[in-house]
């Protein structure tokens, strides 16, 4: 046996450095098997046959052991059998920590590493709580079954090294990985002992959907991988970007790019960024790469590979548990780059540009792939708007019994790209599809004609219909569809916004923040349960004025109070019933909408930046639905809450327009000149008083604005004398 010891006199000095040394290292580059006994059927509290390791720590409060070696079975029946480790301070006869993941045996001899306390988050044992004791420290490694005969190892340990330190930040411990190629494999690499190991990467070229159109790609699993799961995240770091960082720091992980948990094969991770590949992230059963990830800049990044499904980044690179289930052994890390020329589908039935008020049906012919159709939406078709697009799959003259749309955008930025963008199952009822956008169709006498499917931008788009089962992938890529034949029909036109009674009555007035500062609330829900918010913008918020408005929702500081999902959504609602969804986009699986113009705001945590992409707003009121995944929107202020937990979370908006005079909780400016209400103009005028007066007699309940004895906070569905009081009394008073 050889062994030697290093320590790090310039870090013992107080200097420090990204990818320094461990403080102290004991290498035995040839052990024998008297040095590390492997103790089958032993358990991890006995200390037999340890490797005594005599760490100083000198100088230093210690946060990490790192443990590497390879790992040779002796035994054929011992493949798939496990050596697990235990570690010991001085003068404990329990150990600090069981490793709850495997060395797995490999009949050539494989590398492995297993780091105690380097996770980088609060799940970790170490480094809290971790004894600061001199002396021998021992390490064992062993198996609770023999498959070798009684006094031969299983396997034998070579080239071991174990390090102490009191760096564990993801800059010390990530190992560099050579990417530069189109593509490669890192083949049974060992993820064990943490919850986490990472890498440091560089990306050679920008992947994204410029010309040419680039893709680069990284995924988990392959012939090696017995990991059984697996989670993938991408941080950018801070070099050379950020120079008001101390150097140190600048090594660390900045924001997060992107993070996947089961895109790949089985429960496997993959990450696509640019165009994609069109190819599956892994083999018989991984999603397609299509760039879903977004683009990729050239540069240095970290790659963190989470061994189960452990949890998920966020503020920073720390890991907050989620489900922690930690698997075993090793997986293969793989990556791939390059150029994708992407072809549109033939053949194809050209619609063209679809007029403001249609209804077209074209039956198809028994189908051996999906039948393809194209046509241009001239205008958006979305928050702002009262117009629908509705798209149905119905049987016909055919004898289809199930079927799937997917809807695809021919280009981003100018590039033809065939970008999916939603598709659908069963929303039509029963086992047929439909597609709703802007407002929906309402037609009640079918299902599905809701909306549910959100704003469709101008552009030219292509529609896949087939029969179950498809997958769709951007590049116009399908599977599946063949099958009986059935009809689909496309139907726009517009809904009268007046027709709308649904208006929320139980709801709570948030402030509207002053110049760039936050309002927040808690917002507490049971099952099946959310929360109505009204907020009054009080002037237009666009690329002109530059004027915004953020929301979002973030985790309370109770950890005990959260939902267990942490999981919530938002949906904010025109008061005259239209409804834009989102979901995830803030930190975590919290949610984020950002309306209006101006530069963009930095994320907070891993939320994505607040860059204005939900659009424009007028100066108008509004109700936001605020609850726990899944809502589901319709036009007219319908949800419908599915979620079956309970829990709590922060509400908060900001923005940089400073509220009006007394804010009301319903103004009483409701229309614009000649009595248009789809066009508020701000000022006060007897079209305002009109339009109430006509809504009012005709029992619409937008007019309802107050409660008995003329009771503004609790609004009583009905129409009274006491609504035309509050309304004038409010108008007179310049509100």
């Amino acid at each position: 046996m050889t062994r030697t010891s290093a320590v790090a006199l310039a870090l013992l000095a107080g200097t420090c450095s990204a990818m320094a040394a461990p403080r102290e290292t004991f290498t035995y580059t040839n052990p024998s098997t008297g040095d590390i006994l492997n103790v089958f059927g032993a358990t991890g509290a006995s200390t037999a046959n340890g490797v005594v390791v005599p760490f100083t720590l000198d100088g230093y409060t210690t946060k990490g052991v790192r443990v590497t070696g390879t790992l040779t079975t002796l035994d054929p029946a011992s493949f798939g059998n496990h050596v697990r480790m235990s570690i010991f301070a001085p003068g404990t006869s329990s150990p600090l920590l069981v490793s709850t993941t495997q060395l797995n045996g490999i009949a050539a001899g494989g590398t492995f590493e297993v780091n105690f306390a380097w996770a980088g988050g609060a799940s970790a044992a170490f480094p809290f709580g971790m004894p600061q004791t001199p002396g021998n420290w021992i390490i064992t490694f062993w198996d609770a079954a023999r498959n070798a005969p009684a006094g031969s190892p299983d396997a034998q340990i070579t080239n071991l090294k174990i390090s102490m330190d009191d760096d564990v930040s993801p800059a010390a411990v990530a190992t560099p990985l050579d990417m530069t190629s189109p593509s490669g494999s890192i083949q049974n690499d060992f993820i064990l002992g943490s919850s986490v190991k990472w890498y440091r990467v560089t990306v050679p070229a920008a992947s994204n959907t410029a010309t040419p159109p680039s893709y680069f790609e990284i995924f988990t699993g392959g012939p090696n991988t017995i990991l059984a799961d697996s989670e993938l995240t991408l941080w950018r770091t801070h070099d050379a970007f950020n120079g008001t960082l101390t150097p140190a720091a600048q090594q660390q992980p900045g924001a997060r790019v992107a993070a996947d948990g089961d895109s790949g094969d089985d429960d496997q991770a993959a990450l696509t960024f640019g165009v994609g590949s069109g190819l599956r992230l892994g083999t018989t059963n991984a999603a397609f790469g299509d760039g879903a990830d977004g683009n990729l800049a050239a540069g240095d990044y970290y790659l963190a590979v989470v061994a189960g499904q452990y949890g998920y980044f966020t503020r920073l690179w720390a890991l907050f548990p989620f489900s922690q289930t930690p698997a075993d052994g090793n997986s293969d890390i793989n990556w791939r780059s390059g150029t994708r020329v992407i072809a549109p589908p033939s053949p194809v039935t050209n619609l063209g540009a679809l007029p403001l008020n249609l209804t077209s049906t074209g039956g198809t012919a028994d189908l051996t792939a999906p039948k393809w159709y194209k046509f241009v939406v001239g205008t958006d078709i979305g928050f702002m708007s009262n117009d629908f697009f509705d798209i149905r799959t119905f049987p016909g003259t055919g004898t289809a019994t199930d079927t799937e749309l997917g809807l695809f955008r021919e280009q981003i930025n100018g590039i033809l790209t065939g970008t999916i963008i939603v598709s659908s199952d069963n929303a039509a009822g029963g086992n047929f599809s439909r597609l709703s956008f802007g407002t929906g169709a309402g037609d009640g006498t079918l299902t599905g004609g809701t909306g549910a499917a959100g704003g469709l931008p101008a552009g030219t788009y292509w529609l896949a219909a087939g029969n179950f089962d498809m997958t769709f992938a951007t590049g116009f890529i399908t599977t599946g569809g063949a099958g009986p034949d059935f009809d689909v029909t496309f139907a726009t036109g517009s809904r009268t916004p007046d027709s709308n009674t649904g208006i929320p009555t139980n709801f709570e007035t948030l402030p509207f923040p002053n110049s760039g500062n936050t309002t927040s609330t808690t917002v507490a829900v049971g099952p099946a349960e959310f929360k109505w918010y009204k907020i009054i913008v009080p002037s237009a918020l666009n690329n002109t004025t530059g004027n915004y408005l953020d929301i979002w929702t973030d985790a309370v500081a109770d950890p005990a109070l959260r939902p267990a999902s942490q999981n919530t959504q938002i949906i904010l609602y025109h008061r005259q019933g239209r409804g834009l969804l989102n979901n995830d986009e803030g930190p975590g699986l919290y949610s984020l909408l950002s309306f209006g113009g101006g530069a963009a705001r930095p994320a907070i945590g891993t939320s994505a930046i607040f860059d204005n992409s939900a659009g424009a707003l007028s100066a108008d009121e509004y109700y936001l639905a605020v609850g726990l995944s899944d809502l589901v929107p319709a036009f007219n202020f319908v949800l419908a809450p599915n979620s079956t937990e309970s829990g709590s979370f922060i509400l908060n908006i900001r923005s940089n327009v400073a509220p009006p005079g007394p804010v009301c909780n319903n103004p009483s400016n409701v229309s614009g000149p000649g009595q248009n209400t789809t066009a508020i103009d701000a000022e006060l005028t007897a079209d305002d008083i009109i339009v109430f007066l006509n809504r009012f007699f005709a029992g619409n309940l937008l007019s309802d604005v107050s409660g008995p004895g003329q009771n503004t906070t609790a609004i009583d569905g009905e129409l009274t004398a006491d609504d035309i009081i509050v309304f004038l009394n409010r108008f007179f008073a310049g509100c």
